[in-house]
């Protein structure tokens, strides 16, 4: 079975991906599940949960949350999570019981992560980390940390437009969150780099030139 857990919708100001071709796009990949993680919103993927047609496609409630150092991942949201520093964050998370990744760890061409040097207590304080993100050149990293450490990993495409769906996700068995926190789930990634840029840059492009107001 199959799980991308990063995806945005146009409720990210750097995405215009619409929720329906979203889950079109899913469903035609052979997603199982999905996790809509739009950045400090989980409005999105409440939207996608309501409206999903598929009942063979689950939705996550999830979020990508900026913090001081760079951004969560959130899995199983509840309701909004405010806070804006890290050990904030990670005391609402923990209430609402959700899972919590740290997204693209070593991608060094997004100025907002600052995670390089992994101080215990980060990474102690964490569910995992991103393991595989289909945007993401320095994947190679993630993945050693992840087999160094003994942390958690979750995969994603990052998607911000409905095509890359399914570019890097999870592949587990039967329970999903099980498998990820016992380290018996798979990464996949099957995106070249040449198009990791391309999809960059038309979100550069998005988020400067083409952003409408919601």
């Amino acid at each position: 079975m199959k799980a991308d857990l990063h995806v945005h919708t146009y409720y990210s100001s750097c995405s215009k991906a619409k929720i329906n071709d979203i889950l079109k796009s899913a469903q035609r990949k052979g997603m199982d599940v999905i996790a809509i993680t739009d950045h400090n919103t989980i409005r999105g993927a409440l939207e996608a949960k309501r409206v999903n047609p598929y009942t063979d496609l689950r939705i996550i409630i999830g979020v990508e949350k900026k913090c001081e150092y760079g951004e969560l991942l959130i899995y199983n949201v509840k309701k909004e999570i405010v806070s804006k520093k890290f050990a904030d964050i990670l005391k609402d998370a923990k209430k609402q019981n959700c899972f919590v990744f740290i997204a693209h760890p070593f991608d060094f061409f997004r100025f907002t992560t600052k995670w390089s040097n992994f101080e215990e207590n980060v990474l102690g304080s964490v569910d995992g980390i991103e393991v595989f993100n289909g945007r993401n050149a320095f994947n190679y990293k993630s993945k050693s940390l992840y087999e160094k450490s003994g942390l958690k990993g979750v995969a994603g495409s990052d998607s911000h437009f409905p095509e890359e769906i399914g570019n890097a996700y999870v592949e587990y068995k039967n329970d999903l969150w099980n498998e990820i926190l016992s380290r018996k789930a798979e990464f996949r990634i099957k995106n070249m780099f040449i198009n990791k840029i391309k999809y960059l840059l038309k979100s550069f492009f998005n988020k400067w030139f083409l952003r409408k107001k919601l």
